[in-house]
């Protein structure tokens, strides 16, 4: 009965210090991704800029001239071609450090607060063999091919993306939208 009881604790012993590791990774994970969200809460990754398009006072420090607004990320064209939605727009890029990571972003139908579902894309503006970091600044993106966008019961479509900061310790998720939906005009 003795050797019973020690094997039994054995088992309960190694399957309990397998659960706790377990939580713990689990919980550290989570725990990265709330502390990188507060990071790109206080410094994001995108953000909207004001540029002077003029002259700057050197008494005042003011813009003598039209102050140009642009948002962190917009879309400023969508169409359809056939049951694809394409769609492009302006961003403006704030941090230098925050490198793109391939594969980390998503993009979804849906509204990033409701309901909403996962879908695939291309980017059309990709060519072979040139990064996929942009450098700060603002600058165009697109065109992506959102597959389906044109039929799907959603009227908007939004993304998530994520950036590895100069640290490392964990990644920067940003969403972005949600932007409208062209509508195909089927016959």
């Amino acid at each position: 009965m003795s050797e019973f009881f020690h094997a039994f604790r054995r088992v309960v012993l190694t399957v309990g210090a397998a659960c706790l590791l377990l939580g713990g990774y689990f919980t550290f994970q989570g725990l990265r991704h709330m502390i990188g969200a507060l990071e790109v809460a206080h410094w994001p990754v995108l953000a909207d800029v004001q540029v002077c398009d003029g002259r700057v006072s050197t008494q005042t420090g003011e813009c003598q001239g039209t102050v140009l607004v642009f948002a962190s990320f917009q879309q400023t064209a969508a169409r359809c071609d056939g049951r694809d939605a394409i769609v492009s727009g302006i961003m403006s890029k704030v941090r230098t450090d925050a490198v793109y990571v391939d594969g980390r972003q998503q993009i979804y139908y849906g509204a990033p607060d409701g309901r909403s579902r996962r879908t695939f894309f291309e980017f059309e503006d990709a060519q072979e063999g040139t990064p996929t970091n942009r450098p700060r600044g603002v600058q165009d993106w697109g065109p992506w091919r959102l597959l389906g966008g044109c039929v799907t019961e959603y009227t908007t479509w939004f993304s998530t993306v994520e950036h590895k900061p100069w640290h490392g310790f964990w990644n920067l998720p940003t969403t972005i939208g949600p932007f409208p939906l062209p509508r195909a005009k089927l016959d």
